[in-house]
């Protein structure tokens, strides 16, 4: 019995696959007798069809068996319906299908709308082929195929480009005061007190669209440079939801496992903050009206030791790096209204390394040699803290009218210990011992906030764009405090 009903069933499902055609054709133009190739056939009422070939040629396959209407249309032509096309079992019905170009009066308007696309390689070779000046750039789907942290690093890649410092550019071989730096279209200030500067490693490099340099001038940008604008564009808003996470580390054969010496900083030293513990005290001197007096001097020293001057020693740890991103896409009447795209990256890099330090004084003669007077060697245990925060918001009121508004606020700081061990007067027969140790915290920060709008009025035929922006750039080194140690070798 169970033979028979598996045969059954097999001769069951054969039958039912059998009952289809299939539908071929060619598409032409009822006047020229040209083909039409893209022209689209589709059976009524169903979403199965095809598009035509070069040669204006088209087939359906796994048409149901019987009488099916099909739907033939093209730009610019009527739309034409052929009924009651039968379809036979196994069996090709051919057709030929000639189409009547439309009058102008039935034309009716067709609305393209496009997102534009920065992140990736195919977009910035646009950018830079439809440029009216001379640039260079990096897209994200390049950064993300590198080990670049930050914007510091990103931009030694591009051409014409180098870093000094490992945060100030120089382009064309001008440092960073012929330099100009932009973010989403908007100016950004000097990050440097005492010099026109900007600092790129403050950016997570994980946060770019992409990074472009612009080498020449244009009248839509200011004239205050002679090296180049730096113009850096954050993520925008996603077209579809989405939630991506990912976590990364990185061994180091000259730090990872390996002693480092640190000091007992803050509580939110681990996100690039300090906790206040390192401030001074209220009531310390303003600069210029210290005391004279040694003693007095001691006292005010010995108010403001209020840290643990004590040098520890760890295993230095991995390097880590976390990164969050959410995109939303809220739609109203199947059309795109808000765009959200909020993330949190988080990075931390451990680096040591050694300087060898050494002076001499010149020698009155030519003919006696320079004699050595200080060598020093300074070991720097250093962690670096990168972190970031983006949120993007975008609100497409109609399709004349968007706003978005894009924040960034990033952190960039770094904890060093500086052990130095050395010798003074070294010439001569009572040489100085020195060994000091400094302990030094820096933090930069950036605090950008834009309002975009993009307007369009159909009946004056004029678009409107304005960019709406606030940035603000800290440096804040708390308390470098040192302490020396000096010994003579007769004592």
């Amino acid at each position: 019995m169970k033979r028979i009903l598996s045969a059954l069933t097999l001769l069951i499902s054969i039958t039912a696959y059998s009952q289809t055609g299939k539908i071929t054709g060619k598409i032409i133009d009822a006047k020229t007798g040209e083909t039409l190739p893209g022209a689209t056939a589709v059976i009524e009422g169903t979403t199965k069809g095809a598009s035509a070939d070069f040669d204006g040629n088209f087939s359906i396959n796994n048409v149901p068996v019987g009488k099916v209407n099909l739907v033939i249309s093209y730009i610019s032509y009527d739309n034409k319906i052929l009924s009651g096309v039968e379809v036979k079992a196994n069996e090709v019905t051919d057709v030929t299908v000639q189409l009547e170009t439309s009058s102008s009066q039935n034309l009716q308007e067709i609305t393209v709308t496009v997102e534009v696309i920065k992140e990736n390689n195919a977009a910035l070779t646009i950018l830079q082929k439809n440029n009216a000046s001379v640039s260079d750039g990096i897209s994200a789907e390049t950064i993300k195929r590198t080990p670049d942290k930050n914007t510091g690093d990103v931009l030694k890649r591009v051409s014409g480009a180098s870093i000094q410092d490992n945060k100030f550019a120089i382009v064309r071989g001008l440092n960073e005061r012929y330099n100009v730096a932009y973010i989403n279209g908007a100016p950004l200030p000097s990050s440097e007190s005492d010099r026109k500067a900007f600092s790129f490693d403050i950016f997570p490099s994980n946060m770019l669209d992409n990074l472009v340099i612009t080498k020449t001038a244009r009248p839509d940008l200011p004239g205050e440079f002679a090296g180049g604008i730096i113009e850096i564009s954050t993520k925008s808003i996603p077209d579809k939801n989405f939630l991506s996470v990912s976590v990364g580390g990185g061994y180091n054969t000259i730090t990872t496992g390996k002693e480092q010496l640190y000091y007992k900083g803050g509580k939110t030293d681990w996100i690039g903050l300090d906790d206040g513990s390192r401030g001074l005290p209220t009531g310390f001197p303003e600069f210029g009206s210290f005391s004279s007096d040694p003693h007095k001097q001691a006292q005010l020293a010995q108010e403001t030791n209020t840290g643990d001057w004590g040098v520890y020693s760890k295993k230095f740890a991995p390097n880590m790096s976390y990164q969050v991103t959410g995109g939303y896409n809220i739609q109203r009447k199947e059309r795109d209204f808000l765009g959200i795209l909020a993330s949190i990256s988080y990075n931390n890099t451990n680096t040591f390394y050694t300087t060898k330090r050494n002076t001499f004084i010149n020698s009155p003669s030519p003919d006696i040699p320079s004699q050595p007077e200080r060598d020093y060697l300074d070991k720097t245990y250093s962690e670096q803290t990168l972190a970031g925060a983006l949120l993007n918001l975008s609100c497409k009121i109609n399709e004349n009218n968007s706003l978005s508004w894009k924040n960034l606020y990033s952190i960039n700081s770094e904890d060093r210990t500086i052990h130095r061990d050395g010798s003074t007067n070294v010439s001569e027969t009572n040489p100085s011992i020195i060994r000091s140790t400094a302990f030094w915290f820096t933090s930069n920060k950036i605090l950008s906030s834009q309002l975009n709008g993009d307007h369009y009025l159909p009946k004056a035929k004029v678009k409107i764009n304005y960019v709406g922006s606030y940035s603000k750039v800290e440096r804040d080194v708390p308390n470098l405090r040192r302490s020396i140690y000096t010994k003579f070798d007769n004592f």
